[in-house]
């Protein structure tokens, strides 16, 4: 941006000023990622001399946002910052030439290729020209027109001959385009990055000052571009012969800005920006007489909203159990615990140690906080109706002062992994549980026993069908287990079916019918657990679902 300045001395002299622009080496140095984008802070330090100054900071991302710019600026000296503006322009670089050069080379190679087909398509002329020859040869009925044996065996040979020149010819031809393509895919492979590259948009932002006497600035320039994210991601550990159950909170990262981020101080945000600053707000509740036009109009301005909408994809990567050093020579390797910082409406982790990403690189695994020795209450669930095997759960609550996000849950028993979960959003002192995987000491047994059919009411109008199952537990360990078992019964739709629980007694079930208890077994103990309900109907009601 140019801007004169006039200055009239004396009454009589008038001199020009122009502002003098000078393109800053700038630096990252502090990055905050959110779950679909990041602020990014530049750092720049420049001498200047008195008077009106232009500092451009070059190749920012395209997609930086305007709005979001931010500039801190310290200086030896007074100075006034005047304006910031943002502008866009295509990036020159060497990819051009190179880009033409594959283009010429391609050009050549399908140009060869077109000539194979032609070749291929002139081939498959004669072939079938020649087996129509000896066709009309040997079919011949005429007497007149028949031709001997020798005529027949020289016409035999000669075709003979020309088919396998041609198979020979057609096999070469296959191989030379097998060659030709996969010479042509590797130019292809080569040319898309140069297209991205040939095509790269950037922006350049323009931060005018003025100084009233020679200084040196630093300039802090923050804005928030899109293509980074990260989602957590957690190590439960559980040792079997201490009882004791430790977290290990990371957050696995990755950023797509084009902009390399080297040795930054990382900082990682639950806040969600993309939700804006403002409740939403209802809108009429329409009711109108159905219409197949508005209807139809309706529906499918609903998908294209729905296409249009932007959707954070699901990450669900598996990571392999790591090896633990035991020998008592060592020391356990200290973890770096991320400094936590909470707001009203969110919460920042700043990393520890800086943090290096590229751009379009693989995702980067960073340590948040380990969390040790958390108080856990251990049961068994069983569902042996579905499956008669017990899981081992600990039940156990979040002790740190700032939540733990939902997300990928990586469980390892005495070392060993064995397991993948999902572990709910938990706040500060909330509940939450871990799966530790199935435990074969401890045995579970479902059976049906007996289901019969009898008459009801004094004159049989009714029908009752008794059903009778056993649930056994038997714990084959050496120390005291609590189980919770879980089970269901038929729920009713109709007011004239009845179904009653017998056993367990002192057990309701809940609306959709399940049933859920809890016992204790000593070690080797075995509890036989009958589980027995009705069901009645009217003899001439047919029941759906038994």
């Amino acid at each position: 941006m140019n801007k004169w300045l006039s200055i009239v001395c004396l009454g009589t002299i008038t001199f020009c000023c122009q502002a003098e622009t000078q393109k800053l080496s700038s630096a990252i140095k502090a990055v905050t990622v959110y779950n679909d984008r990041a602020a990014i802070t530049r750092y720049a330090e420049v001498r200047l001399s008195a008077g009106e100054h232009e500092l451009i900071f070059e190749n920012l991302p395209v997609r930086l946002d305007d709005a979001s710019l931010q500039v801190d600026a310290k200086a030896t000296s007074p100075t006034t910052i005047l304006d910031v503006v943002t502008k866009q322009q295509r990036l020159i670089s060497n990819a051009n030439e190179r880009l033409q050069q594959l283009e010429k080379q391609i050009e050549v190679l399908q140009e060869q290729l077109a000539k194979l087909n032609d070749r291929e398509n002139i081939i498959k002329g004669q072939y079938d020209f020649i087996k129509q020859m000896q066709s009309s040869a040997v079919g011949v009925t005429d007497k007149a027109n028949r031709p001997t044996m020798q005529q027949i065996q020289q016409i035999m040979e000669l075709s003979n001959n020309n088919l396998t020149q041609l198979a020979t010819e057609q096999r070469q031809i296959t191989t030379d385009k097998e060659q030709l393509q996969k010479q042509l895919q590797v130019l292809q492979n080569d040319r898309y990055p140069l297209q991205r590259e040939a095509n790269l948009q950037v922006k350049n932002v323009a931060v005018r000052v003025n100084l009233a006497q020679p200084a040196t600035v630093k300039v802090a320039l923050t804005y928030v571009t899109f293509g980074a994210s990260w989602y957590p991601i957690y190590d439960a550990r559980f040792n079997s012969k201490e009882q004791n159950l430790s977290l290990n909170y990371s957050a696995n990262v990755s950023q797509q800005t084009g902009e390399d981020w080297r040795n930054v101080k990382l900082t990682l945000s639950t806040a969600r920006p993309a939700l804006g600053g403002n409740a939403p707000l209802l809108t009429e509740w329409k009711l109108l007489p159905y219409s197949p036009d508005v209807y139809r109009n309706r529906e499918m301005a609903k998908k294209d909203i729905q296409y249009k909408a932007v959707m954070m994809p699901e990450s669900a990567m598996e990571l392999a159990a790591s090896k633990q050093i035991t020998t008592a020579t060592y020391k356990p390797v200290l973890v770096p615990v991320a400094n936590v910082d909470m707001s009203a409406t969110s919460t920042a982790f700043t990393i520890a140690e800086p943090a290096s990403l590229i751009t379009g690189g693989d995702q980067q695994k960073v340590t948040i906080n380990s969390i040790p020795d958390l108080s856990t209450n251990l049961i068994y669930q069983v569902v042996p109706r579905l499956q008669q095997v017990a899981y081992l759960q600990a039940d156990t609550k979040n002790t740190t002062t700032y939540p733990l996000l939902a997300g990928q849950l990586n469980i390892f028993m005495d070392g060993r992994f064995i397991a993948t979960g999902q572990l709910k959003t938990t706040m500060p002192n909330e509940q939450f549980k871990v799966d530790l995987g199935a435990d074969e000491a401890i045995k579970v047994t479902y059976k049906q026993l007996k289901r019969f059919t009898e008459k009801t009411g004094f004159t049989n109008s009714g029908e009752r069908i008794t059903y009778n199952y056993l649930i056994t537990v038997q714990n084959n360990k050496n120390k005291d287990v609590k189980v919770d078992i879980k089970d269901h019964i038929p729920i009713s739709q109709n007011e004239k079916i009845k179904v009653k629980l017998l056993s367990p007694k002192n057990i309701s079930p809940d609306k959709e019918g399940k049933l859920n208890w809890q016992i204790s077994l000593k070690p080797m103990e075995k509890q036989e657990i009958p589980v027995n309900f009705t069901i009645d109907y009217p003899v001439d009601t047919q029941v759906i679902g038994l």
